[in-house]
């Protein structure tokens, strides 16, 4: 059977979902298999709901309010597939193959429902959930796309103490290079899709 937002919750979801609601969808359906030995993530569990208290959540009011914004919106619409955890859900869903109209498929969900979520709340939203290792894109899906946040975001967030590590040791001009962007572009994927951290 698929289980809807409404039974995920427990009953009919409002519009907007509230963001009380949101770290109860992360605490039942957490993001990986138990047993996950790659999660690691500052030292609470993937998808613990105290991350909606932190960063990548936690910004700016302005930066803020978008990502809640869009998480919630991806999350409502995640809640529809089927899956014991968000990472199930993700791979069920049509957005996990198709990175360049990713967002097109929660819009035409919003339109079912009354509702109209933006492009750039839902791509906010979508690196918050990425941040706090609530999805997991995979490594094509991740390299198709050209998102100049995303490897501040997952530095910032993911692994804070392996990139400040990785700077130490690595000299500057070479990591402000083309070529070292890059690679901190394609260690910040990795990061993302497999878990763990740069070490």
């Amino acid at each position: 059977m698929t289980t809807t937002a409404e039974t995920v919750t427990g009953g009919p979801v409002t519009l907007p979902l509230g963001w009380g609601q949101v770290p109860a969808l992360m605490e039942k359906f957490p993001p990986a298999d138990a047993g996950d030995d790659l999660a690691r993530d500052r030292g609470l569990p993937r998808g613990d709901p105290r991350h909606a208290r932190k960063p990548p959540f936690r910004m700016t009011k302005s930066a803020q309010q978008a990502r809640l914004q869009g998480a919630r919106w991806i999350m409502r619409w995640l809640a529809t597939f089927p899956g014991e955890n968000w990472q199930q859900r993700w791979q069920a869903c049509p957005a996990s193959a198709d990175a360049r109209d990713w967002t097109s498929h929660i819009r035409r969900f919003g339109q079912e429902i009354g509702a109209r979520p933006t492009h750039s709340a839902m791509t906010a939203g979508l690196l918050a959930l990425i941040c706090a290792d609530a999805v997991r894109p995979d490594l094509s899906w991740l390299a198709s796309r050209n998102s100049r946040f995303l490897r501040l975001g997952v530095e910032a967030t993911r692994d804070v103490e392996g990139f400040a590590r990785l700077r130490t040791d690595v000299p500057t001009d070479v990591l402000e290079s083309q070529d070292g962007s890059r690679a901190l572009i394609v260690l910040a994927h990795l990061v993302v899709a497999y878990g763990g951290g740069i070490e």
